[in-house]
């Protein structure tokens, strides 16, 4: 299945190698300056969002929260599960850290598509547990919504299936 990304990055050379890495297996991907403007005008859309600046975890809850169903497939300077967490609660789908390899950039990305993801050992337990991750103070109680959809995952369901019901339309894109 062919799908349109949108590689969002801040490391120019970086981005260029997410790009040819996705279009080895097959994708058509850009790197728009704004990807709210590219979001109104995609129909499949997929964004492959580096984290590594505040204003990038800013833009990671803005479009988590003006379309939750987008796939967002996240990467993170370091492989700490705190990282993990912090990328999966503020939105994406998909975590990976920025040393992976081009293999693992493409497997993930098709793996998100697919409705599948994988994440650390450790960084599952904190997204699971009542506290917050390990090392941290923080304390999460997952909503009724988030243990719902966690029951649904042990049971073998796939985030894929569980946006679809939902029923969203497509994400709101903000003015």
């Amino acid at each position: 299945m062919k799908i349109r990304a949108a590689v969002v990055d801040s490391l120019p050379l970086y981005r260029r190698g997410v790009v040819a890495s996705l279009n080895e297996i097959g994708h058509a991907v850009d790197t728009p300056d704004d990807v709210w403007p590219w979001l109104a005008g995609t129909e499949t859309p997929v964004v492959v969002l580096g984290l590594s600046r505040p204003a990038d975890w800013q833009l990671l809850a803005a479009l988590h929260a003006s379309c939750p169903d987008l796939l967002v497939l996240a990467i993170i300077d370091g492989a700490d599960t705190l990282a993990y967490v912090r990328a999966v609660r503020a939105g994406a789908l998909g975590v990976i850290p920025r040393t992976s390899s081009p293999a693992t950039l493409q497997q993930s990305f098709t793996d998100l598509i697919n409705g599948r993801a994988l994440l650390p050992v450790e960084a599952l337990r904190s997204l699971v547990s009542t506290a917050g991750p390990a090392g941290s103070d923080e304390r999460h109680t997952p909503s009724e919504e988030e243990l719902a959809w966690l029951r649904q995952l042990a049971a073998g369901s796939t985030v894929s299936e569980l946006q679809s019901l939902k029923g969203q339309g497509r994400c709101g894109v903000l003015a």
